[in-house]
């Protein structure tokens, strides 16, 4: 009967082994996530995505979701990246439809913020035949969120 529950023992330990390897090496992925995948990738595409890239319109057919995680002070970032067009009219309004609102141009584009303040956004139009809706985890300056406000 000892040799019995040493195995079970044996087979038990193993597997507590093999899971917190499995959770490390998770949350070594997550630390350091910087991945591009495209929605056909199930596993990627729910775990990693977030809403605003989820419900974002289809502009063509072929595209790429791309996540990088919050590295030091640059912010976290999800990409959306449609190849074939331009064109991301219809990206403004559907961030508009979110209640972003434009608060600052760049050379990239306008910067959108979120109703809360806690997110921004850009359309970027890249220098290839492409267009690519960028939702960044990091918000608006609270001088921004002030004059908003007021």
């Amino acid at each position: 009967m000892d040799n019995k529950y040493k195995n079970i023992g044996c087979a038990v330990g193993g597997l507590l082994l093999l899971l917190m390897a499995a959770l490390f090496f998770t949350f070594i992925m997550l630390v350091t996530l910087d991945i591009s995948y495209t929605e056909k990738e199930w596993f990627k595409y729910h775990l990693f995505t977030s809403d605003e890239i989820k419900q974002a319109p289809r502009l063509t057919h072929r595209y790429e979701i791309s996540v990088k995680a919050q590295d030091g002070n640059a912010a976290g970032l999800s990409r959306i990246t449609f190849y074939g067009t331009r064109d991301g009219a219809k990206l403004e309004q559907y961030l508009i439809s979110l209640g972003y609102y434009p608060a600052t141009e760049t050379e990239g584009g306008k910067i959108w913020y979120s109703p809360d303040g806690e997110r921004s956004a850009q359309v970027y139009i890249n220098s290839e035949n492409s267009v690519s809706l960028i939702i960044y985890d990091t918000g608006a300056p609270q001088s921004v969120r002030r004059a908003t406000k007021q």
